[in-house]
């Protein structure tokens, strides 16, 4: 079902000043700026409300999405012939659901890598995090990790230039674990530490490929950054915002991206504890947004160094973009209803955005272009 879309109400956005190296940042400060009337078309006419939503783009500027359709399955969908073509990867059946978390990357061939985690719906069911990949020509599907009466958390990926995977995940008992498969083979895994369960992970790689993992630490209630060597090996672990212990949780649903100009790191993340979606970028944090409502936010970088974050304000059903394209710190409003706490997007080389979001009403996965 195609939503016909009305003219945009250009919005004037106070300034505030922005950037503060502490605990408490202040907010982002925003211009006004004239957007064109939007794309906007159907990837799915499903109810994709209940999990992640990721995408990643390839070098023809198709994109690729994975989602969970509700009460079917962990779903791909890709306009890399033209038009949206959505497949089913791993359906649910008696003994089996899909959780909410999903994670996807491509290889510099454009080929798809997903990891994802589907739930037993008994005690005496497996649960496990999966890993599918369409490189050999058809999809084939690993299991990364199984259990029987525990469940696992988020899930995170990435893909090296040399088309090795990098995985992060986490299970019921509190701990985030790190496997890659560098020599060929599933290599670990190794503990990177403890994990608030119900909040993802996510990855990002520098030119180098070296690995950056951005999560929520559960027994803290801090973000953290952990780093490791493109061999694999795990550097160092930081704590980026929050102090251990003090009851004020921050860096749930972290998202991560590296500057391409000059390497550095940006995360948003929610703080729970004072209801703030927050930005660390290369040391300072700042405030992008105050919210009622948990959101999952996603970032993506281009080749100027130029940051986009795309978000939603499930207490309004809108969908925010939030970019220092033009120098400073500008926020936007989308023209459409959401009504999924995740959505995502991509940047194309021609500069063209566009956003994956679930339709509020109609419930359907949705792509809005600008």
């Amino acid at each position: 079902m195609k939503t016909y879309l009305y003219l945009l109400v250009l919005i004037s956005i106070l300034f505030i000043s922005c950037s503060k190296k502490e605990s408490t940042p202040t907010d982002t400060s925003y211009d006004d700026i004239d957007y064109p009337i939007p794309d906007n078309s159907t990837i799915d006419n499903v109810n994709a409300a209940n999990g992640d939503i990721s995408a990643a783009i390839d070098a023809s500027d198709k994109i690729h999405v994975a989602y969970f359709s509700f009460n079917l399955g962990l779903k791909y969908a890709t306009n890399k012939t033209g038009s949206w073509v959505a497949t089913m990867i791993h359906p649910e059946d008696t003994n089996t659901t899909m959780s909410i978390y999903n994670d996807i990357a491509l290889d510099s061939n454009g080929f798809v890598h997903i990891v994802y985690n589907a739930s037993g719906l008994t005690l005496s069911d497996t649960s496990a995090i999966y890993y599918v990949t369409n490189k050999l020509g058809t999809w084939v599907r690993t299991t990364i990790a199984s259990s029987i009466g525990s469940d696992f958390s988020g899930a995170g990926i990435a893909v090296a230039s040399t088309g090795k995977v990098h995985i992060v995940y986490g299970n019921n008992s509190a701990d985030l674990f790190y496997i890659n498969n560098l020599s060929g083979s599933w290599s670990g895994p190794a503990r990177i530490g403890s994990y608030w369960t119900g909040v993802r992970p996510r990855l990002a790689l520098d030119a180098n490929n070296n690995v950056y993992v951005a999560y929520e630490h559960g027994g803290e209630g801090t973000l953290h950054l952990q780093t490791i060597s493109s061999t694999g090996s795990l550097i160092l672990n930081s704590i980026l915002d929050g102090v251990p212990g003090s009851g004020d949780s921050r860096g749930w649903s972290p998202d991560i991206a590296i500057n391409k100009t000059n390497g550095s790191v940006l995360i948003p993340y929610w703080n729970y504890g004072n209801k703030l979606l927050n930005l660390y970028d290369a040391g300072t944090i700042s405030r992008v947004d105050s919210l009622v409502n948990w959101t999952d936010p996603a970032i993506v970088t281009d080749v100027n160094g130029k940051a986009y974050i795309c978000y939603t304000n499930l207490s309004t059903s809108e969908l925010y973009l939030t970019s220092n394209k033009t120098g400073s710190w500008v926020k936007e409003k989308l023209p459409v209803s959401v009504i999924s706490r995740s959505s995502n997007l991509v940047v194309e080389s021609t500069g063209k955005i566009d956003f994956i979001y679930c339709l509020k009403g109609a419930n359907a996965l949705k792509v809005v272009s600008k």
